[in-house]
């Protein structure tokens, strides 16, 4: 199939979803619409990216039925911050959400504009790695893999792609010790990564499950060497190097993002 006919094929189909978010709108919050009709577009406009993040922790969560542990999930049982970190929408006010699972809308923002807009209107979407500043970037991540307090709360609940959770004066990072599944910003925001404007993406990729686990863009040592190249080189001598060691080894110790010296 050529382009023109595949773009026509996608442009009807996209006109579909036009029109099913529009009767969405009627019936459900106007901010947000089913991550289906993100995947009906995109499936189209973006090749093979649907697929992939099909494929990824994050999409699995709207189905999964059992944790990391094996553990069974009971949503109407889980935590307020459980519940936060898992689904599209959370309203803290009486532990709703408008869809399981982190879908497209979970990082980009609520999609009702931009499902329905026209097509030379369609860059209202926030794209992470375009916002303005590193604290936005992590913000992103953080919002759900910290641990913190924003007021009384263990969440944001009103944060918005684009905004900076150290900017809000009721935000206060937890101090962590020991480690734990949702402390990276904590760890990455007082590390030396940290200092130098590292983010979550410099690193990773949300949108595909990679062969360098865990969705790293590059597997180690050449994700590492694309900054620590000659002017900060490894100190230790390659026969005292174990076998089967990385970079995340001595600097990543029991998987934390402290990205420390070695000694």
């Amino acid at each position: 199939m050529g382009d023109t006919p595949r773009r026509t094929l996608w442009t009807g189909v996209c006109a579909l979803a036009l029109g099913l978010a529009l009767v969405h709108a009627q019936e459900t919050p106007p901010t947000y619409v089913k991550n289906a009709l993100c995947l009906a577009c995109h499936k189209g406009l973006d090749e093979g990216m649907t697929e992939r993040f099909a494929l990824t922790r994050h999409a699995k969560l709207a189905t999964a039925e059992e944790d990391e542990e094996g553990n069974e999930i009971k949503w109407e049982e889980m935590k307020p911050i459980d519940l936060y970190r898992r689904t599209v929408g959370f309203n803290p006010e009486d532990n709703s959400y408008y869809e399981k699972g982190i879908g497209c809308q979970a990082c980009h923002g609520p999609g009702s504009a931009h499902a329905t807009a026209s097509a030379d209107k369609k860059a209202t979407m926030k794209r992470i790695d375009e916002l303005e500043t590193p604290r936005q970037k992590l913000s992103v991540c953080g919002r759900c893999h910290g641990e913190y307090t924003v007021g009384d709360q263990p969440f944001a609940a009103e944060f918005k792609t684009g905004d900076d959770l150290f900017a809000r004066e009721d935000f206060k990072l937890a101090e962590i010790t020991t480690p734990g599944p949702f402390q990276q910003l904590n760890e990455l925001e007082s590390s030396k990564h940290g200092e130098h404007d590292v983010t979550c993406i410099t690193c990773h990729t949300s949108h595909e499950e990679t062969e360098a686990k865990p969705q790293l863009r590059q597997a180690m040592p050449e994700l590492c060497l694309q900054c620590h190249g000659e002017e900060h080189p490894c100190t230790v001598a390659p026969e005292q190097i174990p076998e089967g060691a990385t970079c995340a080894t001595c600097h990543m110790p029991e998987g934390r993002h402290v990205f420390a010296v070695a000694p």
